[in-house]
């Protein structure tokens, strides 16, 4: 996890993240803070809770720029959970704050949700005892680092963001593709990938649009909304709320319990007891809070969690439904 530690100028020794760290990955080296890559699962809560603003979150932003102003050929892919970015009369005018950045070809990530549901559904109707979902990389670091004992109940399927990648690069292998979301695990994410060509290229988070919008002076209140370049199937984008991939995926309930958890307190006090759980179960869990809404790359959105949830909703319900299970390939 090289991409998070702390700046050692502002670390004041208050040990706030020390305590809050889950899993003691951070240390005291020379009175300063420091996050222990092998140790880390990138949920971000040290950040959160760090009062010195003391925090390194590496970006792509000044790579995805040069590529830009190069004019390779970008594909972006946006996560469902844009619309708790902001409050805005109409959520679509960040897709023209992102044209308005130099970004040509945007579409939803969720489009690669599709294929992951249908994989989901196939592991719920299965026989497996547990089935956890893959979706959330801070939960599966958290499992192949901490509980490996439990790595077989995780789901093989990628993330929507990894399945909408492959898509993007089965139609033109030349493309780059950019995932722009509130999540910063999914900076780890793409180095654990099989090989560059299954890989998103850049990650970057909506905490760096909205300090690139700010340097280019982009009031993205004031635009017209533009659609999406490629829409997905309206249930996907239930993917970013805690309990989302159930509404996206289960068409009906059989004897397969459903346990929805979110949080990594949640998460660990589940998966060190999980052994205690009998009959067969599909567990769908999220790091953060009420799912991606409150991933740590959106800490700067103004918006509070019941309203972050609300905006997602709204824009579900305002978008044209399409077919729930269509694969997209």
């Amino acid at each position: 996890m090289e991409y998070l530690n702390f700046q050692e100028a502002n670390c004041q020794n208050c040990y706030k993240c020390l305590r809050t760290c889950k899993n003691k990955a951070i240390q005291l080296l020379n009175k300063q803070a420091k996050i222990i890559p092998d140790l880390c699962v990138g949920c971000g809560e040290c950040f959160a809770i760090c009062p010195q603003n003391a925090k390194i979150v590496k970006t792509d932003i000044e790579l995805v720029k040069l590529a830009i102003l190069q004019k390779k050929k970008l594909v972006i892919s946006l996560a469902p959970s844009f619309p708790s970015y902001d409050d805005l009369s109409d959520p679509l005018q960040f897709i023209a704050g992102l044209k308005k950045l130099g970004f040509t070809r945007i579409e939803e990530t969720s489009i690669g949700a599709v294929n992951v549901s249908k994989q989901y559904r196939k592991d719920y109707n299965s026989n497996q005892q547990h089935v956890i979902t893959s979706s959330c990389p801070t939960v599966n670091f958290e499992i192949a680092k901490y509980y490996n004992d439990k790595v077989k109940y995780l789901s093989k399927v990628v993330s929507p963001m990894m399945a909408h990648n492959k898509i993007i690069k089965s139609r033109d292998k030349e493309v780059l593709t950019v995932f722009i979301g509130p999540c910063i695990s999914k900076k780890e994410e793409t180095t654990v990938c099989m090989s560059k060509d299954s890989c998103i290229d850049y990650v970057i988070t909506f905490n760096d649009i909205r300090e690139w919008l700010n340097e280019e002076n982009i009031d993205i209140n004031n635009l017209k909304p533009v659609p999406f370049d490629q829409e997905s199937p309206s249930k996907t984008r239930w993917y970013p709320l805690s309990g989302g991939v159930e509404k996206a995926t289960i068409k009906k309930e059989n004897e397969r319990r459903i346990i929805k958890i979110d949080g990594m307190e949640a998460c660990i006090e589940f998966l060190e007891n999980m052994d205690d759980i009998q009959g067969r179960t599909w567990v769908e869990m999220n790091a953060c809070h009420e799912g991606c809404i409150n991933g740590y790359g959106n800490s700067t959105s103004p918006l509070s969690t019941h309203r972050k949830i609300e905006n997602v909703i709204n824009y579900i319900n305002k978008s044209k439904e399409e077919s729930e299970f269509e694969i997209i390939s």
